[in-house]
């Protein structure tokens, strides 16, 4: 079966995009030790590198760091190999191990008091925050908080991931994926181009929609991408709906969002209407060892 993976090499690649963070985190001129005492005459020298000040003077202090001395340690234990990414010797998996690794030690620079007085390239922070941002979103993932000082990688939505995983056009599993994007929160217009995409797929499936048992929501989908100005002009023209025209942009977006799930729902509905004789099947082989 494919992984997320698998839909998204032809368009981000993600060992690429993981390949960049970590050289940002590693990269030896970010990071400064102010010597206060000739501050005074001293210039920027930024020597230091975002992972080895990390590993010198806040490493120690994170709880979760359990028994290990240093981020060497760590990385060991946890099975995170720098040079795997470089050589593109990974999986999706370890990419994403590898960014939530350093998101962690990136968050302890701000909830950590140092010894040393210290100056640190702003902009290089903000990046690596930012792509870790993205990536994450492009795989359906988002970053949580779970405890203090520790943060945890997690699906966004398991129904994306599946009816991605299920469809076998790679651009249109793209645009599931695409959809929920951080970048295209807000942007009606964006989302109304992939629903159109989407709603192309629902014609060819609304048969077996039907034949699946879900008549109903097979009805509402259909109202729903010919009366939200998705597939026709409902805002002028023969098509003209009155109340669509009047929406505000936060009230179709709410709807959008709304056919966006139904859509989700109803290729989940599908696929378990194809694997109901392979359940049935494996239902009967269970049933008859309890007697």
């Amino acid at each position: 079966m494919r992984s997320i993976f698998d839909i998204l090499h032809d368009k981000i690649d993600i060992i690429t995009e993981t390949s960049t963070i970590v050289q940002l985190f590693t990269d030896k001129n970010n990071v400064e030790i102010v010597d206060l005492l000739s501050s005074f005459y001293s210039t920027n020298n930024y020597n230091q590198s975002f992972e080895t000040f990390i590993d010198k003077y806040l490493f120690p202090k994170w709880k979760y760091r359990g028994t290990c001395v240093g981020v060497d340690q760590f990385k060991h234990r946890n099975k995170i190999d720098f040079n795997n990414i470089y050589n593109r010797a990974c999986t999706m998996e370890d990419c994403i191990v590898c960014t939530e690794y350093i998101y962690n030690l990136m968050m302890l620079i701000n909830e950590f008091s140092c010894s040393e007085t210290f100056n640190y390239d702003k902009d290089t922070y903000n990046m690596i925050f930012s792509n870790i941002e993205q990536v994450l979103s492009y795989c359906n993932m988002y970053i949580k908080e779970t405890g203090i000082n520790q943060y945890r990688i997690y699906e966004k939505d398991a129904a994306v991931s599946a009816v991605a995983i299920i469809i076998q056009d790679k651009e249109l599993a793209f645009s599931i994926l695409e959809y929920n994007h951080i970048s295209n929160k807000g942007k009606v217009k964006q989302k109304q181009i992939i629903l159109k995409q989407i709603a192309n797929d629902f014609e060819v499936e609304r048969v077996a929609l039907v034949k699946s048992g879900f008549k109903e929501l097979e009805s509402d989908l259909g109202f729903l991408f010919n009366n939200l100005n998705i597939r026709h002009n409902n805002k002028a023209g023969k098509y003209l709906k009155e109340r669509v025209k009047s929406m505000k942009p936060k009230e179709v977006e709410r709807w959008y969002d709304y056919t966006y799930r139904c859509y989700l729902l109803s290729k989940l509905a599908i696929e378990w209407k194809y694997k109901k004789d392979d359940f049935e099947e494996i239902k009967k082989q269970i049933n008859m060892n309890l007697h």
